[in-house]
């Protein structure tokens, strides 16, 4: 009775955590590549882009974008974020992360403007 107990709470773990993966998470997380471009300083003028193909890059930038809710700044943005899945644009989000007091990402979402959170460590990975 104990192993089925154990195995009974760890199907219902794994269910939960997997049911706790939002709508847009799963969106980017299920895109091929990301490419994200950055902005030379006070200026929209793209300054480097990098692309990646990698599952792990693009499930860790996912993740970051759905973060906690943020205020929507009005700092300017230092880049911007294209998830593409076979070629076409999924979904384009802007991103400052040089100012620590503004950092955020900002996108749409079923036609609603939403802003998260740009951790540390996001800013870190950029």
């Amino acid at each position: 009775m104990k192993c089925v107990s154990s195995l009974f709470l760890s199907v219902l773990a794994v269910a939960l955590f997997s049911c706790s993966e939002s709508a847009i998470h799963k969106k980017m997380s299920s895109c091929d590549s990301l490419v994200i471009e950055f902005y030379s300083p006070h200026s929209d003028s793209i300054i480097k882009t990098f692309e990646a193909t990698g599952q792990n890059a693009i499930r860790k930038m996912a993740g970051f974008v759905d973060g906690s809710t943020s205020a929507e700044f009005k700092c300017g943005y230092d880049g911007h974020l294209v998830f593409y899945s076979g070629g076409k644009a999924q979904l384009p989000i802007m991103f400052q992360y040089r100012e620590p007091d503004c950092r955020h990402f900002l996108y749409e979402s079923d036609g609603k403007t939403k802003s998260t959170k740009l951790n540390q460590e996001a800013a870190d990975f950029l």
